[in-house]
């Protein structure tokens, strides 16, 4: 068992500890105060009643579902019927979070070193970004879609540099999963985080020389030598572009079809109402709570070394998310820089910008990993100690991580020491009131319930005219205003009032009956547009009546799609996600359940049962599991393996250049290709394959071993052969 947990990166596995047990057992406190997490649970219970309906009369008169992409609301109700829904929102958040995890140290490993996308790992755990979004607004499918979009990086880059095409599936069908969750996600993390990948793959192609090419260069680039030179670079980068073409088109595919019923919603019944002022969008120097909860926060202590990100990504190669993250950053400036309204036009006024904030604090995350690494024994680490001793050192690193730790943990029980949402209401008397006298029959109002009317309708199927979700409602008394919800009509003034006013003088336009205010302040408008107090509820609730209001009709009228539609939206966003999960889970852990299967001693059990296809057999991915990141190139050597095969004798070797850039998986194919074919028989060689060649029962542990400081040194099979390596 310890050799399996070897294999891992120790501060990956502290990261996915920690976060299970910090963010897992926090969000069973934390999510009935958030801002979004009723919302989603609501949605969650619609699939659960009803999940090729993508229609529900109880909020707004009716409104359609395809108007938000459900992968993460269909996860909770998969859950629901055997944890119910407010712990299936916990689970499947909780999740989501050791997902995104992942997804941050397999990112970094593209950008910096092994030990550097460890620490970002563990950064991402106690990122204050990360704790707002969980743990103060409650974004699932924003957490949800982002774990499968860091995870589908990793194959893109593979794609590029290796054309493997298992590799551009999985991303294909990651990228799907990302759209399954949110749109949004996949749309602007192919600007943010895959494109700037695609440059630095280009790049890096740009300068590394075809095996053909000859060695010598120019001293001076002369009209004679231009052409040359120029088709020589082309010829460079041709088949990493002529890839990215290939992926990009996958990935727009994914995009459209995955939701494809959103985007025929959109089209066909596109958001005309008045935009919604959100303080994401105002100047963080005018509206300084803006600036604290928008950008402050989401940052943290990640706003004073942000300098450090910058001058260590623009010097390395890195410079892609560098350039990626300052876009990022500028666009969550609000309204205080001229910046984003210039950027985004017309969808300025749509998009709430704080989510740029919170992709920014994501990709600064593998520069922060080196930080820490320079900061514990390389530069950084080098420089304060000559300079100011040890202890100051020290104290530096402790300050630093007790600080990153306490913020992140105050921004997680932010919402105990300012109150974003009324005191919790027992719904209880409420559903028994509703219950009773068919009072069903009748649409209701609640005023100064916050985000707890959406788990009031979520435990009911009585209508309200009211609902928190703006971008689907059609009325045109709530698209006219910039009001977001009816029962928080005060917070915005006279607009917000008067299209209150609008239902409560006509409520039988509404089949509007009753109305349960948790808030005296709407009294009076109760009082003068004729209605009374019925009675107070045992938790404190008035009800307030009108009377001679008519019941709602039988037939109701909605919005009808074609049944395709409704089994797409039911069959495909779901499938893309256990399709990403199960040839994720394959990927990762071939290697690791089939040790784990051969230590619990249950591969003896299938063979002594005859069942070889059973038989977890371990798939060997390189030549080593390992080479030292940190011991000397000259130490970096694999060896092949003594043979004590009888009448055999070894192939004869010979020096051969190998060209830098190859992984190492491709040089262990290389070498056991080349083996001499004297050690076989030829009823071995017709049943051998690629992945698995003949010579591999002579070699079970792989054509070498590295050797450094440790004799049986670590390393992992991203790792590509570099200029000076020796390879024996």
């Amino acid at each position: 068992m310890k050799k399996i947990i070897r294999r891992f990166n120790p501060h990956l596995l502290l990261a996915l500890a920690i976060a299970l047990i910090y963010h897992g057992s926090m969000g069973f406190f934390t999510f009935k105060r958030t801002y979004d997490a009723y919302v989603h649970i609501f949605f969650g219970d619609h699939y659960a009643r009803s999940w090729f309906d993508p229609w529900d009369y109880r909020w707004y008169t009716g409104f359609p579902l395809t108007s938000y992409p459900p992968g993460s609301q269909q996860s909770i109700a998969l859950l629901s019927p055997f944890i119910g829904l407010q712990n299936g929102f916990i689970v499947v958040m909780t999740f989501s979070i050791i997902f995104v995890t992942i997804g941050v140290y397999r990112f970094s490993k593209l950008w910096v070193s092994e030990e550097a996308a460890g620490y970002a790992a563990l950064l991402v755990v106690f990122a204050s970004g990360i704790a707002e979004t969980i743990h103060v607004f409650g974004q699932l499918p924003t957490m949800f879609s982002l774990g499968f979009l860091l995870n589908a990086i990793p194959y893109v880059r593979h794609w590029l540099d290796e054309g493997d095409l298992r590799s551009l599936l999985y991303a294909w069908a990651l990228n799907a999963a990302t759209t399954a969750g949110h749109h949004v996600t996949t749309l602007f993390g192919a600007i943010f985080f895959i494109a700037p990948l695609i440059a630095g793959a280009i790049i890096d192609q740009f300068r590394r020389a075809l095996p053909d090419e000859p060695p010598q260069r120019p001293a001076h680039v002369t009209r004679k030598n231009l052409r040359p030179l120029v088709i020589r670079r082309l010829r460079r980068i041709v088949p990493i572009v002529t890839r990215a073409a290939i992926y990009g088109v996958g990935l727009i595919f994914a995009l459209v079809i995955v939701v494809l019923p959103y985007w025929l919603y959109s089209k066909n019944d596109p958001i005309t109402q008045v935009p919604i002022p959100h303080a994401s969008r105002d100047s963080f120097i005018v509206n300084t709570a803006a600036g604290l909860v928008f950008f402050i926060i989401p940052w943290g202590l990640t706003l004073f070394l942000l300098p450090y990100t910058f001058y260590k990504g623009l010097t390395t190669k890195a410079w892609p998310i560098a350039l990626s993250l300052a876009v990022c950053f500028f666009l969550g400036t609000g309204g205080t820089t001229p910046i984003p309204k210039m950027v985004l036009g017309g969808a300025y006024y749509i998009l709430t910008l704080d989510r740029f904030t919170f992709w920014g604090t994501i990709l600064s995350l593998p520069l922060l990993g080196e930080f820490v690494v320079s900061l514990r024994h390389r530069g950084l680490a080098k420089y304060i100690r000559e300079q100011l001793g040890d202890f100051t050192w020290r104290t530096i690193q402790m300050v630093l991580l007790v600080g990153y730790m306490v913020f992140s943990m105050f921004i997680t029980n932010l919402t105990q020491f300012r109150k974003f949402e009324p005191e919790p209401i027992d719904d209880q008397p409420i559903l028994n009131f509703i219950a009773k006298d068919q009072h069903s029959k009748w649409r209701f109002l609640t005023l100064g319930f916050g985000d707890q009317m959406a788990w009031l309708s979520a435990q009911t199927t009585a209508q309200t005219v009211d609902g928190n979700y703006h971008s689907a409602r059609r009325l045109p008394e709530l698209t006219s205003t910039p009001v977001e919800r009816l029962e928080g009509a005060k917070f915005r003034g006279i607009p917000g009032i008067g299209s209150l006013q609008q239902f409560l003088a006509v409520p039988e336009k509404y089949n509007l009956k009753f109305v349960f205010s948790n808030d005296e302040f709407y009294d009076p408008l109760l009082y003068f547009s004729g209605w009374h107090r019925l009675q107070r509820l045992e938790n404190g609730i008035m009800v307030w009546q009108r009377e001679d209001i008519p019941p709602i009709p039988e037939v109701i009228p909605r919005e009808q799609i074609p049944v395709y539609q409704e089994l797409l939206w039911g069959l495909l966003p779901m499938t893309t996600i256990f399709l990403a999960l199960i040839l994720l889970f394959l990927e990762l852990s071939s290697d690791y359940v089939s040790n784990l299967v051969t230590y619990l001693g249950i591969n003896k059990i299938f063979k002594r049962l005859h069942i070889p296809k059973l038989s977890l057999q371990r798939r060997v991915t390189s030549p080593t599991e390992a080479i030292s990141p940190t011991a000397p190139v000259l130490q970096r050597a694999l060896r092949i393996p003594m043979l004590n095969i009888p009448r055999l004798s070894l192939p004869t070797l010979s020096f051969a250049t190998y060209p830098a850039g190859w992984g190492l998986k491709t040089w262990a194919l290389k070498v056991w290709k080349n083996f001499d074919n004297r050690l076989l028989k030829m009823s071995q060689l017709k049943k051998q394959t690629p992945e698995n060649p003949a010579v591999r029962p002579f070699f079970m542990h792989g054509v070498s071993h590295p050797i450094g400081l440790d004799v049986h040194d670590v390393t992992y099979n991203h790792f590509k052969i570099q200029p000076g390596w020796v390879l024996v």
